[in-house]
């Protein structure tokens, strides 16, 4: 800026904008107000953009007083507040501990059609730091969330962070499965919170993967498997009287798996399913079978040791194809494999040893009629049997995937979290690790492009657990209403998936190059880093969601998002006329859109983010 004027020019709109980003990068509120002020002083006419980014920084620092008084000048400068600007003054009330005043720019956001439910959020949370259930539970967001955030008290909290605390990972896998049993023997997380309290749900997530840099990801895998996909998978599409089984299935410790992926498939499981099942109707049975060696399950976490699981299988009756329905079914009877059921052992992995993934193949296994997960849809005997859809229009598969939506979540967190974690440990140790400098001695963490890391992976971690905590509120609201989530919410939640764990590899890998020998140590945590590769391809491989987020964004012809997504849309939409090969030979501009797609969706919910796209996503 300094050398503009001494060019005997003068900063304009955009430079000023840039100079208060550049202060909000280094949490300098001092800084932007006086960006401001001077451009003022300049006689710069000032837009949305400007004001938006201002009161981003703003409300990072809590500066309440000055958020207000910025927002309520606006409308004086010929300047609507858009929705991020609400949103940060909604934000900054709310952290300061203000939800009178929270509460008072909600109604302003409202009255301008304007309101979100991340905004909402915020001012229930406001009301619930402040301990005012009154006034949390007269909150329209509140009517859906307040019960579940009232069960994560601090009691619940500390009883599971001591419970969790005793895990470990240097066992095998039956003394795994094991803890997970005891785990769940305590009550303190039931099978079934996940739709009734989703909010101790996704804590539980979180304080568990708190222990991955020193556990890796193998329970907290073996966690989710069983309390996401397996149970979830039974509230999703279970009949009142199959949830009620979920009590039982907690009480005596069995543990379940999730049948969906398997060998030919891969990553596009859940859009190929080639297991079959076939209704007998003389029997009144299902008969499970692989039909091929491509269709038997694979990389089934805790397919090994769980008595149970929840099998996803081509439905057919009576000659006629149904589509993939789930089914609950015993794959282990007494400690031993029930007939017509095959497991094999994937094999020794570079992390999570302790956690068994095997392959199951299916060989006429018999399930019960009642093992058929029939909330939308159910067999009546008779005739060869008829299959009957309860609710017109829904489909099994699409009940099912919303563990996707739910798991994608909880991956997001295990993954800031695992970082943050790493972070904190990687940090204690240069703190205190004397180097030698031509004035004295310094600190490891002084040298410049570590110390400078350091504050990049906060921002971009605080960041994104906003975005992933917004996208969490609206998604527990789904739960509790036992609603599909709208396709907006769908799509923000793959970019929760994506941006969270390539931000956290690329964080991370940079951490390792950074810190020298320290990361070659055992016990430091960056020998369990696999656990981001894990989180990379769980509940849908990045590369995969990418693909899909670009190819939606294609079929849009209306202008959507800045100018650099919608070039490359319109490059990619004129690429498709080619064909196959055409796209295939455009992949680099794909993933160029779909980040761009990420990043209008975490804008939309934490105006101001600075994302850049993570090494690991960048062009060959």
């Amino acid at each position: 800026m300094a050398d503009i004027r001494q060019q005997r020019l003068l900063p304009d709109l955009i430079s000023y904008t840039t100079l208060i980003k550049a202060h909000g990068r280094t949490a300098q509120a001092a800084g932007a107000l006086r960006a401001a002020s001077s451009a003022e002083q300049d006689g710069i006419r000032l837009d949305v953009a400007f004001f938006s980014t201002l009161l981003y920084v703003l409300a990072r620092a809590g500066r309440v007083t000055e958020c207000e008084r910025f927002i309520d000048s606006m409308p004086a400068r010929n300047v609507m507040p858009d929705t991020s600007c609400f949103s940060s003054v909604i934000h900054a009330c709310a952290k300061a501990g203000k939800p009178g005043r929270a509460e008072h720019w909600l109604q302003q956001a409202d009255a301008h059609g304007l309101a979100t439910d991340a905004a909402s959020a915020a001012v229930l949370r406001a009301h619930a730091r402040a301990g005012d259930v009154q006034r949390a539970e007269a909150s329209s967001f509140a009517r859906v969330c307040v019960t579940c955030l009232r069960m994560v008290t601090p009691e619940w909290r500390q009883k599971w962070i001591e419970a969790v605390a005793k895990i470990r990972s240097d066992v095998g896998y039956e003394q795994s499965a094991q803890q997970l049993r005891d785990l769940q023997k305590t009550g303190l997380l039931k099978l079934t919170d996940l739709k009734n309290a989703p909010a101790k749900f996704f804590e539980a997530h979180r304080l568990l993967a708190r222990h991955a840099p020193n556990l890796g990801p193998g329970f907290w895998i073996r966690f989710t498997v069983h309390y996401n996909l397996f149970a979830g998978s039974v509230l999703a599409v279970g009949t009142e009287q199959q949830v009620k089984q979920l009590d039982e299935i907690q009480q005596k410790g069995l543990l379940g798996s999730f049948g969906l992926t398997e060998k030919l498939a891969g990553v596009n499981s859940g859009g190929v399913v080639n297991t079959i099942a076939e209704w007998d109707d003389q029997a009144q049975e299902f008969v499970i079978t692989s039909a091929d060696v491509g269709a038997q399950k694979n990389w089934i976490s805790q397919g090994l040791v769980g008595e149970l699981s929840v099998v996803v299988a081509d439905l057919r009756v009576a000659g006629k194809r149904c589509g993939a329905h789930a089914f609950l079914m015993e794959v282990r009877r007494d400690g031993k494999v029930v007939e017509g059921v095959e497991l094999g052992d994937m094999g020794r992995k570079t992390v999570g040893n302790d956690l068994d993934n095997a392959w199951i193949a299916f060989h006429g296994a018999r399930a019960p009629s009642s093992a058929l997960l029939s909330r939308y849809g159910h067999v009546t005997p008779g005739q060869g049997g008829t299959y009957v859809s309860k609710v017109q229009g829904l489909s099994n598969m699409a009940m099912i995937g919303q563990r996707l939506f739910s798991g994608r979540v909880a991956v997001a967190w295990a993954a800031l979290t695992f970082t943050r974690k790493l972070f904190e440990m990687t940090r204690e140790y240069s703190d205190h690790k004397k180097c030698w400098a031509p004035k004295g001695n310094a600190t490891l963490t002084q040298v410049p492009q570590l110390n400078h890391l350091y504050l990049r992976a906060e921002e971009n971690l605080s960041q994104l657990e906003a975005y992933v905590s917004r996208c969490e509120a609206e998604l527990s609201a789904c739960l509790q209403k036992e609603e599909i989530p709208p396709p907006a919410l769908q799509e923000a939640i793959a970019c929760c998936k994506i941006a969270a764990s390539e931000t956290s590899i690329d964080l991370c890998f940079r951490l390792k190059q950074d810190v020298g020998s320290h990361a070659l140590m055992g016990a430091t945590g960056f020998e369990q880093m696999d656990f981001l590769q894990a989180c990379k391809f769980a509940e849908g491989d990045s590369r995969i969601l990418m693909q899909k987020l670009a190819r939606d964004r294609v079929r849009v012809t209306k202008p959507l998002g800045n100018s650099e997504e919608q070039k490359l849309a319109a490059d990619l939409q004129a690429a498709m006329k080619g064909g196959a090969q055409a796209w295939d030979a455009s992949f680099e501009k794909v993933y160029d859109l779909a980040w761009q797609v990420v990043l209008r969706h975490v804008a939309e919910k934490c105006p101001g983010t600075v994302l850049r796209m993570p090494c690991g996503l960048s062009k060959l």
